[in-house]
C-alpha cells in the first residue's frame, strides 16, 4: 500500500510538472553542453592523552583527503555523448604509545600505522538516434582503479632488574583492483537536459516582480528565451564579454513580446533577474527528464592483485645472557582475474519535479553467457536532490547489487554476493563556488556466504567548483559506466 501511494504522488506530480509545461511540448531542445567539476577536500587531527599511577598513554591521529570530478554532456536530437572522470585519495597516519609499571619490570609499547586509499574511475558514453523516433542505440566504455597500501609496525620492551625482552613486528600490504568494461545496448526513449525551461520559468517571475512586463510572456517568447538559457555558456566562447552580449540578444526578444511596457533592462533588473538563474545551488541541478529502455550486451574484465610482507622479530635476555633470539619473514602474493560476457535488459527514468526536486532511477538485470560460469546480476538505484534555499542544497540515494553465479565445475559452490550502499550529502555554498559539504555514507556487503561487513562514515569538508552533490548527476556507483 505505501508503494502504491509513493507511485499515486509520483504520478500526480509529474501531471502537475507536465501541466506547467505545456508551452513547451513541442519544443525541440537546442544541441549545447553541460559541464560540471569540482574539486573537495577535507582533514582532522585527534590526540589523546591518560595516565595514572602505574600507567601512561599517548596517541595521536591524523587524516586527510582529497578528490575530483569533471564531467561534460553534450545533448542534441541525434546524439547525446557523456564523458565524465572521478577521482579521490585519502589518508591516514596514527601513533600511540603505551607505558606500564608490571611485577618484572617497565613494559613499553609503540605502534605506527599509515595507510592511503586511492581510485580512479571513467566513463564514456555515445547514444545515437539515426531515425527521428525515439529509438537509439548506445554504446558505452568505462574502467575503473583502486589502490590500497598498509604499513604497520609495533614494539614492545620489557626492562627489569634481572630481564630483558623485546618484540618487534612489521607488516605491509598492497592490494590492486582494476576493471573495465564495454556495452553495447538499443534501446527506446530519450532523456534530454530540461535544465533551461525551468530557468525560464524563474527568469518569467523575476520579470513580473520587477515590474519589467505586465503579464506573462507569451508562448513563443518563452521557447526563445528557453533556446537562449540553453546556449549560455556557448557565449564564452564567442566573446570577451559573454553576459553583455547574451542580456543584449535576451532584450531584443523581448521587445517583441506584448507584454513588456517598451523600456530596455536597467542594472537593477539585470542584477535581480539573473540573481537566482545563477545561485549554484541551482546551477550545479543537472535536470535531465525522459526514460530509456532496452536490451544490452556487457563485457567485463576484473583483476585483483594483493600482496604482503610481514616481518617478526623476538629477542628474551635474563641476567644479560640472551635465551631466546628469533625472527621471520614471509611474502605473500595472489592475483585473481574473471572476464564475463553478460545479455539483459536495462532501463533509467529521470523526473524534475517543480523547481526544487529531481528524482532518478536506474535498474537492469543481466544473465551470463560464458561457458565457465552460469549466473545472473541484478543492479538498481534511486537518487534524490532537493535545493532547500538559494544556498543550500541536498541530496541522497540508496543502490544496490545482488549477483549469483554457479560455476560448471562439480567441485566449486554457488556464489551468492549482495551489496547495498545508502548515501546522504547536504551542501552550504559560501560564495561563487565554494561550498561547505556534510557526506554521510553506509555500506553492507556480503562478499561470501559466511562474511558480512557494514561501514559507515561521516565527513565534512569544502569543495570547489560546480557539481552535484553525491548521487545527483552521476550516473551511479555500479561497477559497469551507468
Amino acid at each position: 500500500m505505501v508503494h502504491v501511494r509513493l507511485v499515486s504522488l509520483i504520478l500526480i506530480f509529474s501531471y502537475c510538472t507536465g501541466a506547467r509545461a505545456d508551452d513547451f511540448k513541442d519544443f525541440r531542445i537546442p544541441a549545447h553542453h553541460v559541464q560540471k567539476w569540482y574539486l573537495a577536500m577535507d582533514g582532522s587531527y585527534a590526540q589523546r592523552h591518560s595516565s595514572g599511577i602505574d600507567y601512561g598513554d599517548k596517541a595521536e591521529n591524523y587524516t586527510g583527503g582529497a578528490s575530483g570530478y569533471y564531467s561534460r554532456l553534450f545533448d542534441s536530437d541525434p546524439r547525446r555523448l557523456s564523458f565524465s572522470l572521478r577521482g579521490s585519495g585519502d589518508g591516514r597516519r596514527s601513533w600511540s604509545h603505551h607505558d606500564q609499571i608490571v611485577t618484572s619490570g617497565e613494559h613499553d609499547q609503540d605502534s605506527r600505522t599509515r595507510q592511503l586509499n586511492e581510485s580512479v574511475s571513467g566513463n564514456a558514453d555515445a547514444r545515437l538516434y539515426p531515425w527521428a523516433m525515439a529509438v537509439g542505440g548506445e554504446v558505452s566504455l568505462g574502467g575503473a582503479a583502486s589502490y590500497y597500501q598498509y604499513w604497520n609496525s609495533s614494539g614492545s620492551q620489557l626492562v627489569g632488574d634481572t630481564l630483558y625482552s623485546l618484540h618487534e613486528d612489521r607488516r605491509e600490504s598492497w592490494d590492486y583492483h582494476y576493471s573495465g568494461n564495454a556495452d553495447l545496448s538499443v534501446g527506446y526513449g530519450r532523456v534530454r537536459d530540461v535544465n533551461a525551461v525551468y530557468l525560464t520559468r524563474i527568469f518569467e517571475e523575476r520579470l513580473l516582480e520587477s515590474g519589467y512586463i505586465e503579464s506573462g510572456l507569451t508562448a513563443e517568447t518563452r521557447r526563445k528565451v528557453a533556446a537562449l538559457l540553453f546556449q549560455r555558456s556557448d557565449y564564452k566562447s564567442l566573446h570577451n564579454r559573454p553576459d553583455r552580449f547574451f542580456w543584449s540578444d535576451i532584450e531584443k526578444l523581448l521587445r517583441d513580446d506584448p507584454a513588456v511596457r517598451g523600456r530596455g533592462l536597467d542594472a537593477y533588473n539585470l542584477y535581480r533577474i539573473d540573481e537566482p538563474l545563477g545561485s549554484e545551488a541551482f546551477r550545479s541541478f543537472l535536470r535531465q527528464r525522459g526514460y530509456f529502455v532496452g536490451p544490452v550486451l556487457s563485457a567485463r574484465h576484473r583483476n585483483s592483485i594483493d600482496r604482503s610482507t610481514t616481518y617478526w622479530q623476538q629477542i628474551d635476555a635474563a641476567n644479560g645472557v640472551i635465551t631466546y633470539d628469533s625472527a621471520r619473514a614471509e611474502y605473500q602474493r595472489s592475483q585473481s582475474f574473471d572476464d564475463d560476457v553478460l545479455a539483459g535488459l536495462r532501463g533509467e527514468y529521470f523526473l524534475p519535479i517543480g523547481m526544487r526536486w529531481q528524482l532518478g532511477a536506474a535498474a537492469e538485470a543481466v544473465f551470463a553467457l560464458n561457458d565457465t560460469v552460469d549466473g545472473f546480476e541484478t543492479n538498481s538505484e534511486l537518487s534524490a536532490e532537493y535545493v532547500i534555499a538559494g544556498r543550500w542544497q541536498a541530496a541522497a540515494g540508496i543502490f544496490t547489487n545482488r549477483r549469483i553465479s554457479e560455476p560448471s565445475s562439480p567441485y566449486s559452490g554457488t556464489y551468492d554476493t549482495w551489496s547495498v550502499g545508502f548515501s546522504a550529502d547536504l551542501r552550504y555554498f559560501v560564495e561563487d563556488k565554494l561550498s561547505i559539504n556534510l557526506d554521510f555514507d553506509e555500506n553492507q556487503d556480503r562478499p561470501f556466504p559466511d562474511h558480512f561487513y557494514r561501514t559507515r562514515s561521516l565527513s565534512f569538508g569544502i569543495s570547489y567548483g560546480i557539481a552535484p552533490p553525491g548521487y545527483g548527476g552521476s550516473r551511479g556507483r555500479y561497477p559497469y559506466p551507468y
